[in-house]
């Protein structure tokens, strides 16, 4: 069980002092802000094919596991990424046939390392916990089976490690 170390700056607080890196850091954000686009797009048309989710969610779950185990993945980038996955959680869960499937990929969640003196990380901290809560509410009566309560056990177990977020968390078992 190996953490992911999360990045700690976004790509707006590096500063450049040549015109060379100037062209390469505006080339950088390009790529991020169509990066990101795309992420938006496939989120969209993944919750407009919501009927059609067996066609299209082996391609989206694919995609979001390799941009979560991606190194080098700037925390923007990060955190849209985590954003994204908790919309789709919201409405895909209910579905039986990708809901065990889904709750494996967002397992990639508890190999984060957050650091809690560091407040980017405390924002994605809290963004998880509310993603998880959420959905965690919305599809209680969805989840059935050993392995689907594994998952969930799993990524409330990683939130009450962080005891900022234990009261976000659990205020669903109240």
């Amino acid at each position: 069980s190996t953490e992911h170390d999360l990045p700690t700056s976004s790509p707006s607080s590096s500063s450049t002092s040549t015109s060379t890196s100037t062209t390469s850091s505006t080339s950088k954000k390009e790529r991020s802000s169509g990066a990101l686009f795309s992420l938006d797009l496939l989120t969209q048309v993944t919750l407009l094919n919501k009927h059609r989710i067996s066609v299209v969610w082996p391609f989206v779950s694919e995609h979001f596991d390799n941009l979560t185990t991606a190194s080098g993945l700037e925390f923007d980038f990060l955190f849209k990424t985590v954003t994204n996955m908790m919309i789709l959680a919201q409405s895909l869960l209910s579905v039986p046939e990708i809901r065990t499937s889904f709750l494996q990929i967002l397992q990639v969640i508890t190999k984060f390392h957050i650091d809690d003196g560091n407040v980017q990380h405390h924002r994605l901290r809290r963004k998880i916990a509310s993603g998880i809560r959420h959905f965690i509410c919305f599809h209680l009566s969805s989840f059935s089976g050993k392995g689907d309560w594994t998952y969930v056990g799993n990524l409330i177990r990683w939130t009450s490690q962080y005891h900022h977020t234990v009261a976000d968390c659990f205020t669903i078992l109240s």
